[in-house]
This record gives C-alpha cells, structure tokens and sequence, in this order.
C-alpha cells in the first residue's frame, strides 16, 4: 500500500528480506532481492547489533550505482552474477539455526547439545534435497561449513524467529 506513495516508474527497489519468492509481488521493473547479513536485535527502541553489514544484489548497472551511493556508509554491497544461489545459501543457513532457536526458545547456545546439532544437521540436509530439487547445486560439504558458522555465533545471539516466538510476534509466514 506504500509503495506507490514514495516510487515512481524508475525507482529502484532493493528487497531486503531474506526469502525466495517475493518478487513476483512488487509490480516495478527495477526490483531486485538482497541477500542481508547484518545480525542484531531491537530490544525497546534500540538496536543491538551482533555483527555484519553485508548486502549482496544482483549485479546490474542499477545495482552497481546504489552500490556507490552507499560507500560512505557501514554497508557492504557486493554484486554477484546469479544471486539465486546466494539466497538459496543463506535460506539454509536460516533455515537450521532459525528452526532450532524458535523451536527449544533458546538462542544459539542451544547447538552446544549434540542431540540438538544432530537434529539441526538432520533439517539442513532435507533443505538441500530441497535446493538440489530446484537445480541449486552446493558442493557435499556445505552442512559441515553452515554447522561451523553456526559454532562462530555469540552464545546469546538469537535470530529473528526465536525473538519473534518469545516476543509472541507473528512469523514472516503468518
């Protein structure tokens, strides 16, 4: 309902949601999706960033522009020849750690538990038949290398779905 009311023909529109399939529902011709690595937290008017400031986009002469007028900022833009596979990547890396989190209502500490990472390593193994599915393919060692980022993340780090079920919040997909 917005967006009529601040774009205009040749606006660009950078969707910074982490998801698939959403562009469909943005009737403009310069939309693109971005793959967001900024990790924080609004806890009361405040935000609490954990870490990260990366935005990866589609590489194209819109994009390389916005890069541009961003530099001066913290953001980090970085352009790719085929993001579909930049987001499917980070789809599986929300995909396990979300899950988890959400679902013990613990942030990341909660993969210290063996039977937890067992379970974790269990969902991204079906995300991947899932991208393979779609002819994203990612090289064998893929859940190995998302379990290790997992292993960087602070102990009390939680994730927009686990802030989003303990604060009672609807979820994206409601």
């Amino acid at each position: 309902k917005q967006l009529p009311k601040i774009t205009h023909d040749n606006s660009l529109i950078i969707l910074a949601q982490n998801g698939y399939g959403q562009l469909n529902k943005l009737p403009y011709q310069h939309v693109f999706q971005a793959v967001v690595y900024i990790s924080g937290q609004k806890v009361n008017n405040k935000v609490q960033h954990f870490r990260d400031y990366q935005l990866c986009i589609q590489d194209s002469t819109l994009t390389r522009q916005f890069k541009q007028m961003v530099r001066p900022s913290k953001i980090e833009v970085v352009l790719q020849e085929n993001i579909e596979k930049s987001i499917w990547y980070k789809l599986l890396v929300n995909l396990g750690i979300n899950t988890i989190t959400a679902i013990g209502h613990q942030p990341a500490k909660i993969l210290k538990s063996p039977h937890i990472e067992s379970i974790c390593r269990r969902i991204l193994v079906d995300g991947l038949k899932v991208a393979r599915a779609e002819q994203i393919n990612f090289e064998d060692h893929i859940i190995d290398d998302i379990l290790n980022i997992y292993n960087g993340y602070p102990d009390e780090m939680g994730t927009s779905m686990y802030y989003d079920v303990i604060n009672k919040h609807p979820l994206e997909v409601e």
